[in-house]
Order: C-alpha cells, then sequence, then structure tokens
C-alpha cells in the first residue's frame, strides 16, 4: 500500500482498492446471471462447446449419427449406390493410411 509524507493511504492506493472492490462485485454478478441464464450450469466446460444442441448431439453420439445417416444414404441412394461409395470411402482411407 503507498502512503505519504503523513502516512496516510495515497489517492492512487485508495482507487485501486475501489477498483479490486469493483471487479468483484461485477463477478459476483456475473455469477448470479449466468446461474439465471443456466440454473444447471455444466460441470466441465467440454460440454459447453459446441453451443449448438444439434453439434452437442452428433459429437456425444457419433455411432448412432452414422447409423442414422447410412440409413438415410440407403433410402435415397439405394444399395447398389451406397456399396459404391462405401468402397470407395474405404479405398480412401486405406490410401491416406499408406501416404
Amino acid at each position: 500500500m503507498m502512503a505519504d509524507a503523513n502516512n496516510k493511504p495515497s489517492a492512487s492506493a485508495s482507487l485501486e482498492r475501489e477498483r479490486l472492490l469493483l471487479r468483484s462485485q461485477l463477478s459476483a454478478q456475473r455469477l448470479v446471471i449466468m446461474q439465471k441464464l443456466d440454473p444447471a450450469p455444466v460441470a466441465s466446460a467440454a460440454r459447453r462447446y459446441p453451443r449448438s444442441y444439434t453439434m452437442r448431439f452428433i459429437s456425444e453420439h457419433p455411432d448412432a449419427v452414422m447409423k442414422l445417416l447410412g440409413r438415410a444414404l440407403l433410402l435415397t441412394l439405394g444399395a447398389p449406390a451406397l456399396k459404391t461409395l462405401m468402397s470407395a470411402l474405404a479405398f480412401g482411407k486405406l490410401f491416406r493410411a499408406k501416404s
């Protein structure tokens, strides 16, 4: 803490104390607002990203998404086209792994 010749706190020390007090009040206010917006906060920061429910579902359930995507492709393209597509993808993975 800074003091002048009369051992009184200087104006800059007083301003610093006031700044720290305001920062703590703002921090507490932000926590209150966050709790009002999201009453059940998520334990880890990893669950907060991605924010989109769709992307969160895709990232948390990749197997279910792949099955759903496979069935959708099967319905739209048909079995022969899907087999060709899957063969091409497998060949691409094999080629990429070798290089």
